[in-house]
C-alpha cells in the first residue's frame, strides 16, 4: 500500500549512547542534550549475535590449552530458559559454550553486553579475555570476575545516564554482605540489570537464581538461601507486584511497618477522594474533529467523585453547576461499577447533555492504594525518620513509586477508555462501553450542538481559557494599538511580524472585524462567519443600545463565553476593547471603588484586561441622545477645548478630557473665587460636585444650574458665560491690585491719576540720600527704586502691580485667592510707611527732603482741621510760625 505523502526519517548510527557525547559539558547543556535524545526512538544494537559469541568462543579456545568441559542437560535447559543464546540451539549451543570455557554461561552471556554498555565493545572484550582467562580450563571465570574487571570502568562512568550511581549502590550493598556468595549475588543482580533489554528488562527472582546457578561455582541450594537472606536484610529488593529484583542500599529502618502505622492514622482522617485526587491526575477528553474544524482546543474536564455524591441531591446539584462552567464534565466514579448505574443514574441527567458518568466494568477500589501512597508521602517529609539512616529516603521513594505505579494501573480502567474497561453514560443512558467507547466522536458531536456558533479564530496561543505570560504581553500591546491606532490603516502593523501583529491579523483582520486597508471597523452584517457575526452583534448592542439602567460587564462576557458562542476568555479582552472603539459613542464606564461607582477617567490596556477578569467590578451607562443633543455635546466640548481630540469617538470621554484640560489651565483661585458672577458661581459648584463623573455633569448637573431639564441652547449659553467669568478671575485680581497700589502710594494727594503716576509722584518726594539708608530693608528699597522708574515706559499699570506682588507676596495674579488683595495692599502700605518713617528719623536731611516734609505737614494740618476744626488748625499754624521766629 503506497503512502499518500512522502515521509522523511533521520537515522543516526552512534558507537555509544547519545548523551555520552555531551559528557564534558555542564549540567545545563547535558540536560538539554538529554531532551534532544528524548525526541528519538532508540534502537540499541548490542553485539550479542552469533558472530560476536563465536568470536569470543574462538579466542577463549585459542587462549586455553586443556580439554573442553562437559555440559549437563540441566545446564542446557537453564540456558534455554534464560534465553541467553537464542541464535544457537541444540548441539550448536552446546558447542558454543564448550568452546567458550572456562567462561561460565552467565559470564559468557554478559561479557559483550557489559562491554557495549561501559567500554568500547570488541577492544574491551578482548582486553577482558586477555586479562582474566586462565591457561587452565579447570578454573571457571564467574560473574565475580566479570564484576571486578569492569568495576573501575563503572566507577569513573559519571556522565549523565552513566553507571557510576549503580556502582555506588552495588558497592554499598556488597559492603554489608556477610559472605562471598552474597557479594557475588549482588554483583550478578547489578550486571544483569545493566545488560537487560526488551523482554529481559525486568529481572525476576527465578531469573536471578538461574543466572547465579550458571555463573558461579556455588550450589543452587546455597544460592537460594543466600538470596533469601539478602531479601530479608533488604540488600536486595523484591517488588512482588512486578516480580522484579533490584539491588538495594539497605536500611536499618522498617519502612513498611512505619508506613502501616501512618496508614492506620490516616484511615479515619480526611476524604478518600482527596487522596485519590492528590496522586492520580485527571485527564482531559478532547473532541478532535470539532477542534480541528474550529481551530481550538475544546475538551471535557474530568473529576473524581464517589457514588454518594450522585445519591445526594445537594451534592449532585453542585456537581451539575460545575459542569455548566466547563465545555463538558466527565464524573469518574471511583467506588462503583457499570452494574451500579441503575441506582446512580436517573431523570436528573436528562437536561444535562454535557455531563457524563464514567463507570468501570469493575470498581477500581483506589482507596487503599491512595492511602498507602499518602503514608509514604508523609514519611518523605519526616525529617527525624530520614536522619536515622541516610539510605531510608531512597527506600521510601522506591516504595512510593511502586504503589503509585499500581495505583495508576488500577485507575487506568476508569480514566483511560483505550483500556476497554469503562462505560460512559449521558442523559440516563449508556453511550459507549469497552472497545466501542469513542470519547472524541461523542464530544465532537456534543460540541457541535452546544457550541454551534463558536467563531473560528486560528491562533492557538490566544484561544485559551488562560494565556501564557508572553501571549498576555502581546495581547496588551494589541489592546494599546486598538485604543490608540484604530483610525490608521493596518492599525500600524503593516509588514510587522511581531507577536502582537500576529494577534491583530488572526483575531481582528481574518475574522473580518477590522478593515485593515481602510483602517475602519466593520458592522456585524458585513461578517461572513456566522458565529463572529452573532458575537459582534451582541457587542454592538452592549455598547450602542441606550438603556435607562446601567449594565454590568458580566452581561456581555457571559454572553460571549457561554453556549452557543463559547468564546475562550483569552480572546475576550480583545473583543470588548475592539467593541469599545467600534461602537461606543456616548458611554460612561465606572469601577466600584470603596463601595461607590467611580468614572474611569482613563482607559488603558490594563483596564480592559481587568474588566475581562473581574467584570462584576465594572458597569457601563449607555446614554440616549438625539442627533441635536449630540451636536450640543460637541459644541460644549469645543467651548472648553477649541481643539478637541479628533481620534476619540466617545463623546462623553472627549468632553471629560476637554474639561479636565481646561481646569488644569485655570488660575488656582478660579474654582473658589467669589463675586465672579452668578453663572461662574453655579459652574464652580457643579464642577466641584460632579467633575469626576462627566456623564452626570454633562447631562444632568449643567442643565440643572441653568434651570433647564435637558442640555439645550440656553444651557450652552449659561455655561459659556460661566466659563468666561471664571477665566477672568485674574483680571479682577489685577484690577484690585492696581487700586491697592494707587491707595498705598497716596491716592489723589499729589494730584496724579493712575497707579504709575501716583507711585512716581510719591517717589519724587523721597530724598535721594535715603537709597543708602540702612534702616530700610532690600524689599523696601526695591519698591522705592521701582516707583522712581515708573514713568520710563517699561511698565504698565498691570505689570507694575504684578512686580510689586512678586516682591511682597511671592505670587503672580494667577496664584492669588480672594484674600490676597487685602494682604497685598496691607503689605505695600507697610513698606511705604517703613520708608517714610526712615525719612522722619534721619539726622542728615537736606533741602531734597522739603517736598516730602511739606506734603506731610499739609496732610497733618488737613487731618487736624478735619478732626478738630479750622480754628485748631489756624492755632497750630500760628504756633509753628512762632517757633520759626
Amino acid at each position: 500500500m503506497r503512502r499518500k505523502a512522502p515521509s522523511a526519517t533521520l537515522t543516526l548510527l552512534l558507537h555509544q549512547d547519545f548523551h555520552r557525547y555531551a559528557g564534558r559539558l555542564g549540567q545545563t547543556d547535558q540536560s538539554g542534550w538529554r531532551k534532544i535524545e528524548g525526541r528519538f526512538d532508540v534502537l540499541r544494537i548490542i553485539e550479542d549475535s552469533d558472530e560476536i559469541y563465536d568470536l569470543i568462543a574462538d579466542v577463549a579456545s585459542e587462549l586455553t590449552k586443556s580439554g573442553r568441559p562437559r555440559l549437563t542437560k540441566g545446564t542446557l535447559a537453564t540456558v534455554q530458559t534464560l534465553g541467553f543464546f537464542p541464535f544457537a540451539e541444540g548441539e550448536a549451543s552446546t558447542d558454543l559454550m564448550r568452546r567458550a570455557a572456562p567462561l561460565s554461561p552467565t559470564a559468557f552471556y554478559l561479557l559483550p553486553r557489559i562491554a557495549a554498555r561501559i567500554g568500547q565493545s570488541e577492544r574491551t572484550i578482548f582486553g577482558f579475555l586477555g586479562t582474566e582467562l586462565p591457561e587452565d580450563r579447570s578454573k571457571t571465570v564467574v560473574i565475580e570476575d566479570l564484576y571486578r574487571h569492569f568495576s573501575d570502568a563503572m566507577r569513573v562512568d559519571t556522565a549523565v545516564g552513566g553507571t557510576h550511581k549503580r556502582f555506588v549502590e552495588t558497592e554499598a550493598a556488597r559492603a554489608r554482605a556477610s559472605s562471598p556468595i552474597e557479594r557475588e549475588i549482588i554483583a550478578a543482580a547489578s550486571l544483569m540489570h545493566l545488560a537487560a533489554t526488551g523482554d529481559t528488562a525486568c529481572m525476576s527472582l527465578e531469573r536471578l537464581i538461574d543466572a547465579m546457578d550458571l555463573g558461579s561455582t556455588h550450589p543452587r541450594r546455597e544460592i537460594e538461601d543466600a538470596i533469601e537472606s539478602l531479601l530479608s536484610r533488604k540488600l536486595l529488593l523484591h517488588r512482588t507486584l512486578t516480580d522484579e529484583i533490584s539491588v538495594w542500599e539497605g536500611s536499618d529502618v522498617d519502612v513498611r511497618a512505619r508506613a502501616q502505622e501512618e496508614m492506620d492514622a490516616l484511615r479515619t482522617a480526611g476524604d478518600p477522594l482527596d487522596r485519590v485526587r492528590a496522586h492520580v491526575p485527571t485527564p482531559h477528553y478532547v473532541g478532535e474533529a470539532y477542534n480541528h474544524k474550529r481551530a481550538m482546543t475544546r475538551y471535557a474536564k474530568s473529576v473524581f467523585i464517589s457514588a454518594s455524591t450522585l445519591l445526594d441531591s445537594d451534592a449532585r446539584g453542585k456537581l451539575l453547576v460545575k459542569a455548566d462552567h466547563y465545555d463538558a464534565l466527565v464524573a469518574l466514579v471511583v467506588d462503583a461499577s457499570a452494574q451500579d448505574f441503575k441506582k446512580l443514574g436517573g431523570a436528573w441527567m436528562n437536561n444535562h447533555p454535557h455531563f457524563f458518568l464514567a463507570l468501570a466494568d469493575q470498581s477500581p477500589d483506589l482507596d487503599m492504594a491512595s492511602l498507602e501512597a499518602d503514608a509514604y508521602a508523609r514519611l518523605e517529609n519526616d525529617e527525624l525518620l530520614l536522619e536515622m539512616d541516610p539510605r531510608v529516603g531512597r527506600e521510601i521513594a522506591e516504595l512510593k513509586g511502586d504503589i503509585l505505579d499500581f495505583l495508576l494501573g488500577r485507575a487506568a480502567s476508569l480514566i483511560d477508555p483505550a483500556a476497554g474497561a469503562v462505560s460512559w453514560f449521558c442523559q440516563n443512558q449508556c453511550i459507549g462501553a469497552g472497545a466501542d467507547l469513542q470519547p472524541g466522536k461523542i464530544l465532537s458531536s456534543l460540541f457541535e450542538t452546544r457550541f454551534s456558533l463558536t467563531p473560528r479564530i486560528a491562533n492557538e496561543q490566544i484561544v485559551r481559557r488562560k494565556v501564557t505570560a508572553q501571549t498576555k504581553s502581546a495581547r496588551k500591546r494589541l489592546l494599546l494599538g486598538i485604543l490608540e491606532r484604530s483610525d490608521l490603516p493596518f492599525m500600524g502593523y503593516k509588514d510587522l511580524s511581531t507577536s502582537d501583529a500576529s494577534l491583530f491579523r488572526t483575531t481582528l483582520v481574518a475574522p473580518g472585524l477590522f478593515d485593515d486597508e481602510l483602517g475602519k471597523w466593520r458592522t456585524p452584517d458585513a461578517l461572513l462567519d456566522k458565529g463572529m457575526r452573532e458575537a459582534w452583534s451582541q457587542i454592538e448592542a452592549f455598547y450602542a443600545s441606550p438603556d435607562a439602567q446601567t449594565r454590568s460587564f458580566v452581561d456581555i462576557i457571559e454572553q460571549l463565553t457561554r453556549p452557543p458562542l463559547g468564546i475562550r476568555r483569552g480572546v475576550v479582552p480583545i473583543l470588548i476593547t475592539a467593541g469599545l472603539r467600534a461602537f461606543a459613542s456616548l458611554v460612561a464606564i465606572r469601577k466600584k471603588t470603596d463601595g461607590r461607582w467611580v468614572y474611569l477617567d482613563d482607559i488603558v490596556p490594563t483596564t480592559m484586561e481587568e474588566i475581562a477578569e473581574n467584570p462584576g467590578a465594572f458597569e457601563i451607562e449607555v446614554i440616549d441622545a438625539s442627533a441635536i443633543q449630540r451636536q450640543r455635546i460637541v459644541q460644549l466640548t469645543a467651548e472648553f477645548s477649541p481643539l478637541p481630540d479628533e481620534v476619540e469617538t466617545d463623546l462623553i470621554r472627549a468632553f471629560h478630557d476637554a474639561v479636565s484640560q481646561w481646569m488644569r489651565a485655570l488660575p488656582r483661585a478660579a474654582m473658589t473665587a467669589k463675586g465672579l458672577g452668578l453663572e461662574a458661581e453655579a459652574l464652580q459648584s457643579a464642577l466641584r460636585q460632579t467633575r469626576t463623573d462627566p456623564a452626570h455633569l454633562l447631562l444632568r448637573a449643567l442643565p440643572s444650574i441653568a434651570g433647564r431639564k435637558r442640555l439645550d441652547d440656553e444651557t450652552l449659553a449659561f455655561v459659556s458665560e460661566g466659563r468666561k467669568q471664571m477665566e477672568r478671575v485674574t483680571d479682577r485680581y489685577a484690577a484690585e491690585a492696581i487700586r491697592g497700589v494707587t491707595a498705598a502710594f497716596g491716592g489723589t494727594t499729589f494730584g496724579a491719576v493712575g497707579g504709575l503716576a501716583v507711585a512716581k509722584a510719591w517717589a519724587d518726594r523721597v530724598p535721594p540720600s535715603l537709597a543708602g539708608d540702612a534702616s530700610i530693608d532690600s524689599v523696601a528699597r526695591a519698591i522705592l527704586n521701582r516707583a522712581r522708574r515708573a514713568d520710563v515706559g517699561s511698565d504698565t499699570e498691570r505689570s507694575f502691580a504684578r512686580a510689586l506682588s512678586a516682591m511682597l507676596l511671592g505670587l503672580d495674579f494667577e496664584e492669588w485667592d480672594d484674600g490676597a488683595s487685602r494682604e497685598f495692599t496691607r503689605a505695600l502700605k507697610g513698606r511705604i510707611r517703613e520708608i517714610e518713617d526712615a525719612i522722619l528719623s534721619a539726622q542728615d536731611l537736606d533741602e531734597t527732603a522739603a517736598p516730602f516734609l511739606t506734603d506731610r505737614i499739609r496732610t497733618c494740618l488737613k487731618l487736624l482741621e478735619k478732626t478738630s476744626g479750622k480754628s485748631a488748625a489756624d492755632a497750630m499754624l500760628m504756633e509753628m510760625k512762632g517757633m520759626l521766629e
